[in-house]
């Protein structure tokens, strides 16, 4: 059976340390240091310390029999074997001497060693509680944020979660607490922010929401609480906080495309100086490591998948071996269930244990398969009408020679280019090379014509993607993707630059959080343009509008573009009528988000001419119209997301995965009373990684949401993350 005493509590100490110190120097030796594999690792190492007890043989522990002074063991000791002088004999005084060299003062030693272990335990669990206490009274004492900024709204919907925002004059660093309720406090600095580092810092704390860390690292400080005696605890516990933080950073990166402003915005908060850190609050306040953050940032470290999964395997290997050394070194022991079991008279004579053969560790489990690896083929690329295509194409071509300054159609015609060389699986090798080059050619007119257009930057990468995909030449394929990224970089560079939006009051609210959107009580159609029928341009325009006090729309602009589109959307909006929103009592500016959606019924000319893939951003559906029921309500304000009772995980497109497309898409789905997904469009579009993006969400299952005790539809918007790995 097994033992707890103070011997075998030394020897899995020991066993510890050395799995810890292993832990320290095989990452560092390997050179492992991709920060989602090493939180992966420090898992797994905590792991095993814990479980390291229960995975290794336990030896019988030799069963000792007092020896009394000026006797052997094999003698017969009085007062044993029916002697009567075992009150005052010479056994007793050997086995209180023997008693007496195992206590501390008046207590054994395993006595003041629990009592010693439990008090500590005590204290730290009472400085944790401690800790909540104070983290509830620094929310008491924090102050609304006020107006809300766009930047959160951006950040919480790249984060895919949201949580209140409020203002604290006594922390130096953004901090995220609480479950059911999260809420992010940030510094009085964080508004002196630009927007695309207010944006980043937001969607660092809400990617901490989304991914429950707040739980977890309670978790982490309750296991800490029992095991504070190990300094390998404290260590591995420090070292998952920050691979936690640099996961999150890395996934900052990545989902607002520009690394230069998050670096210098954890450089103004470490500038600011640390959290106090012997406060109880600390545990939970503090984002610590800000300079091993900022030194992985810098150094941009990426590892081939081959190279992480072979550094993977070799530390797991080298790390079992380790222990499998020490345990051998440092055997824990158990007493043999003959010894513990009662016995009709003492035993005399000494008990030699028997010889142990030892049992080798068990296996380690095969290595994990590569995360984002999938079984599932990738779907087909639907098929393309080529007589449709050549009539669009050929039109196209004919207004772009008459009106040459046009920047629009240039870059219609390189759409259309790549839809063919993507979606005609008929194509020749020397066919679709021809189709690319044409394509790029009319991006490179549309640039020309207009050098920050940045959907022509981003269809010319794409372009350059397909031309990387025919490339034989390892080194040229590179060079291409390279320039694609460099593309795409470029196209998020320019749609940041575009200046703020000056006809926003200073006393407008946003609609989001407890601000409902306003009613539409005057509504007005949008007339299709002749220019976008006769090209057979379609999909949904997404414009901000300014409503005003009386309920009339101020101004309007297009966030989300659909070429030809756009002025149509932009003239109707403005045409539409509110009930004015009120605050506090008085009518307030209002800014929204609206969608116009325009649908051929009828394509022109002897060939149908189907729509040109949506601009970067918008998917049209022709389905959504009819799913929107009267009584659907959408998620704002009062109305919570609904839970997620069915998951369905996206298949990662081939000619993505071989192309490096990554990122977010963002999805607006309407779900059923019955909590299916009734119908979803794109948002935010990643072309290539759309269609497996919408397949996956179509496939998700919600719990019903209920108004007024009734089920009801309800919209919401949702994100599909693609990480290759």
């Amino acid at each position: 059976m097994l033992e707890l005493s103070l011997g075998n509590l030394l020897a899995w100490a020991v066993q510890v340390a050395a799995i810890g110190a292993a832990a320290i120097l095989l990452p560092v030796a390997l050179r492992l240091t991709q920060p989602r594999p090493r939180l992966l690792f420090l898992r797994a190492v905590l792991a095993a310390c814990l479980v390291l007890p229960l995975l290794q043989p336990w030896l019988p522990a030799p069963v000792r029999t007092p020896v009394v002074a000026g006797m052997t063991p094999g003698e017969a000791q009085p007062g044993l074997a029916g002697s009567d002088d075992n009150a005052d004999g010479q056994y007793a005084t050997g086995v209180t001497a023997a008693r007496r060299r195992g206590r501390i003062g008046n207590w054994p030693v395993e006595r003041a060693v629990a009592v010693t272990y439990a008090g500590g335990v005590g204290i730290r669990l009472l400085w944790l509680v401690t800790g909540l206490v104070m983290v509830t009274r620094l929310r008491r004492s924090s102050e609304p944020l006020g107006l809300r900024p766009a930047s959160i709204d951006e950040a919480a919907l790249l984060a895919g979660a949201d949580a209140e925002f409020r203002l604290s004059s006594k922390l130096t660093r953004p901090v995220t607490f609480g479950l059911r309720q999260p809420v992010v406090l940030v510094p009085a600095e964080f508004l002196s922010f630009g927007e695309t580092q207010q944006t980043a810092v937001a969607a660092h704390e809400l990617l901490h929401v989304a991914r429950r860390d707040w739980i977890r690292a309670i978790g982490d400080e309750v296991l800490l609480s029992f095991f504070w005696f190990h300094p390998a605890f404290w260590w591995l516990i420090g070292q998952i906080h920050l691979s936690v933080e640099q996961v999150v950073d890395a996934t900052v990166v990545r989902l607002v495309g520009a690394r230069k402003p998050y670096l210098e915005a954890l450089l103004k908060l470490a500038a600011a100086g640390p959290t106090p850190a012997l406060q109880p609050a600390s545990a939970f306040l503090k984002h610590g490591h800000l300079a091993q953050r900022v030194a992985l940032l810098v150094r941009e470290v990426s590892m081939s998948r081959l190279r992480l999964v072979s550094s993977f395997a070799l530390v797991l290997a080298a790390l079992a071996g380790s222990g499998w050394y020490v345990v051998q070194a440092f055997p824990l022991t158990a007493t043999p269930d003959a010894v513990t079991a009662p016995a009709a008279a003492p035993v005399i004579a000494p008990v030699v244990a028997p010889p142990v053969v030892q049992q080798a560790p068990p296996p380690l489990p095969p290595p994990l398969a590569p995360s984002g690896s999938q079984a599932k083929p990738a779907p087909p690329v639907p098929p393309l009408d080529v007589a449709a295509w050549e009539y669009a194409v050929q039109d196209l071509t004919t207004r772009a020679a008459a009106d040459p300054a046009n920047p629009m159609l240039p870059y219609t015609l390189a759409v259309r280019y790549w839809e063919r060389a993507y979606r005609d699986g008929k194509l020749g090798a020397d066919q679709k090379r021809e189709l690319i080059a044409k394509g790029l050619q009319a991006a490179d007119r549309a640039i020309t014509l207009k050098s920050d257009y940045a959907d022509a930057f981003i269809y010319k990468g794409l372009l350059v993607r397909l031309q990387a995909g025919e490339e034989k030449d390892l080194a040229a394929r590179q060079s291409l993707l390279a320039q694609a990224e460099a593309l795409r970089v470029e196209a998020a560079r320019l749609k940041n630059a575009q200046n703020p939006w000056s006809a926003v009051p200073p006393n407008a609210v946003r609609v989001g959080g407890s601000i409902a959107a306003p009613t539409k009580i005057k509504d007005a159609k949008p007339q299709y343009p002749a220019d976008a029928m006769r090209a057979g341009a379609e999909g949904v325009v997404i414009v901000e509008a300014v409503i005003g006090e009386d309920g009339k729309v101020r101004d309007a602009r297009v966030i989300r573009s659909v070429p030809l589109l756009d002025d149509e959307a932009v003239l109707r909006v403005k045409q539409w009528e509110f009930t004015p929103t009120v605050l506090n009592g008085k009518p307030v500016p209002v800014v929204m988000t609206a969608t116009v959606n325009f649908v051929l019924r009828d394509k022109p000319g002897a060939a149908p001419v189907p729509p040109p893939p949506p601009a970067p951003g918008v998917r049209a559906d022709d389905g959504w119209a009819k799913s929107q029921s009267p009584n659907a309500v959408r998620v704002g304000g009062e109305i919570r997301p609904p839970a997620r009772v069915k998951d369905a995980k996206p298949v990662y497109p081939g000619d993505a995965k071989e192309a490096g497309v990554q990122g977010v898409v963002i999805i607006e789905a309407v779900v059923g009373i019955d909590g299916k997904v009734q119908a979803a469009r794109i948002l935010r579009s990643i072309t290539l990684l759309d269609q497996a993006a919408l397949d996956a969400v179509n496939q998700w299952e919600f719990a019903p949401t209920l108004l007024n005790g009734a089920p009801v539809p309800v919209i919401l918007t949702v994100t599909v993350n693609f990480t290759l790995q």
